[in-house]
């Protein structure tokens, strides 16, 4: 017998591609709970412990980014998903207690990649020998402040500008 834990909140109808990625982190060992508004939401966010909450923007008694503040006391993860006319975007809102939105969207393909980076499960090979997973593991973590006190050396002024100039695209929702 399969012993799950409830480590993702889904509030809302489910999103396009969101309900197979959820059926391969059930078959993982990862159950997931949904519940369809803000309010049976915040119940189970009382109750138990979530790492992931993943929100439509539009609920029948408010919007996903109202449950900004009781998952950033929870230091949980709230994403939004954006239905657009035939796909989605997600929004990071919080990312473990700390307000990010705005810093970047995810196309529905990069949710599963971020989900398992998230809750701590093993990349495909394919995946972890890749320039971006290398040097950005969570791409929508606040940035680290840097000590200007201390000149960069030749290797870290070129980490700097790789990390801005793919923070510029990955801002860019279809790029």
């Amino acid at each position: 017998m399969t012993v799950h834990s409830l480590r993702i909140l889904v509030v809302g109808d489910l999103l396009p591609g969101t309900g197979e990625t959820l059926r391969r982190f059930s078959n993982a060992g990862l159950a997931s709970r949904q519940v369809r508004n803000l309010r049976e939401a915040r119940d189970l966010l009382g109750a138990f412990d979530f790492h992931l909450i993943l929100s439509a923007e539009i609920l029948s008694d408010g919007r996903g980014y109202d449950l900004a503040e009781t998952v950033s006391r929870r230091t949980g993860t709230l994403v939004v998903g954006v239905a657009l006319s035939e796909t989605c975007l997600w929004l990071p809102v919080v990312y473990r207690g700390v307000n990010v939105l705005g810093r970047r969207a995810l196309a529905p393909e990069a949710l599963e990649a971020e989900m398992k980076s998230l809750l701590g499960m093993r990349q495909p090979e394919a995946a972890r020998g890749s320039v971006r997973e290398i040097y950005n593991r969570t791409p929508f973590a606040p940035e680290r402040a840097v000590s200007s006190a201390v000149g960069p050396g030749p290797q870290r002024a070129g980490m700097v500008r790789r990390r801005y100039r793919d923070r510029d695209k990955q801002s860019l929702p279809f790029a």
